[in-house]
């Protein structure tokens, strides 16, 4: 049996697990919510909402491994035995609504209005809350407008290439299905420098190969040879002959009247904007200092950050702190109100 498959048949079982262990916790008049996420960091995107609204609730954690795995345990309970509002689902919403993939249609299962919960972090607000919790020193409101105007500028670009690129993605996703989106990765396509955004430039093998071997690192960090089609195929496995003129108009038309690029850029490649933006700060602000011949002292050192922000780590500094989505406290406040009869 090979990894994959024991990995796979493993997973397969999850359903069942959870219900049997939400069979165990389950008492209909006990003061408790049981909460279904896809994983653990969903809940804790969740848990600061979930506490504010019922509160004096016991919330039972169930973490499903996956999307599909939370479907089919909402699929699997017989609801004749349960109240719905103290069993609560939530789900990314992904490309379900782009492709026109069902959805469960139930006042206890939440779906994100953006692409995924990762969408909600990716905001100046957190930017704002990074800025003033986690950096050692004090930053003056004009140097983190400064910076607040360098993130505002980058995330403009990158959303305008992510939707070129989202483009590719929803050929595979509606004809063969096969690329591996993890293997995906964006800094084959953009470089961040001191907070600004790079789009690298296309060039011939040749070229590349010749930059490589030179000692010119600056414009190492701006090339490269791979184009979308290359990048999708060879590194993701997505099939070269779904890449034709005709797949790219039809695609391009599934989105070219959304305007909230969070509906269809996915989750985790906006967060990997946020953090590589994250990584280029204490830099930015070293140049700022410098060109602005700013002089730090003992009084007033340059602010620097505490630590590094990771996706291991971002939920649990930031979802605690940042206002609580409206969608998400609908959500809750309905099924609070069904659960006490205030409906």
């Amino acid at each position: 049996m090979t990894r994959d498959i024991f990995l796979a048949q493993k997973e397969s079982i999850i359903p069942k697990a959870r219900y049997f262990t939400l069979k165990q916790n389950y008492m209909p008049t006990t003061k408790d919510v049981h909460v279904f996420t896809e994983d653990g960091d969903d809940y804790e995107f969740y848990r600061t909402a979930i506490n504010q609204v019922f509160i004096g609730y016991k919330p039972f954690k169930y973490f499903m491994k996956g999307k599909t795995n939370l479907i089919e345990l909402y699929q699997l309970i017989d609801w004749t035995r349960y109240r719905k509002s103290k069993l609560l689902f939530f789900a990314d919403k992904d490309y379900d609504d782009i492709l026109e993939i069902s959805q469960i249609k139930q006042s206890n299962f939440f779906y994100t209005k953006y692409y995924s919960i990762e969408n909600y972090l990716v905001t100046e607000e957190v930017f704002s809350i990074i800025l003033d919790r986690y950096y050692v020193n004090e930053l003056t409101d004009d140097l983190e407008n400064k910076l607040l105007k360098l993130f505002r500028d980058s995330y403009e670009q990158f959303a305008i290439k992510l939707r070129t690129l989202t483009w590719f993605i929803l050929i595979d996703r509606l004809v063969s299905k096969r690329a591996v989106l993890e293997e995906l990765k964006l800094s084959l396509l953009i470089h961040f420098d001191k907070m600004q955004y790079f789009e690298k430039k296309l060039v011939s093998q040749q070229y590349y190969d010749k930059i490589m071997r030179s000692n010119d690192n600056h414009k190492k960090n701006l090339i490269r040879y791979l184009t979308l089609k290359d990048i999708l195929v060879n590194k993701c496995g997505a099939a070269s002959d779904d890449y034709h003129f005709e797949n790219i108009m039809l695609t391009r038309r599934l989105i070219k009247d959304i305007d909230q690029h969070k509906n269809f850029l996915r989750g985790k490649y906006d967060l990997w904007f946020f953090l590589e933006i994250l990584k280029t700060v204490d830099k930015t602000i070293e140049s700022i200092y410098n060109a602005e011949n700013l002089i730090p002292t003992n009084e007033n050192p340059i602010p620097r950050r505490k630590l590094e922000i990771t996706t291991q780590n971002i939920f649990d500094l930031v979802s605690s702190k940042m206002e609580i989505p409206t969608d998400v406290i609908i959500f809750l406040t309905n099924n609070y109100n069904t659960l006490n009869g205030n409906n």
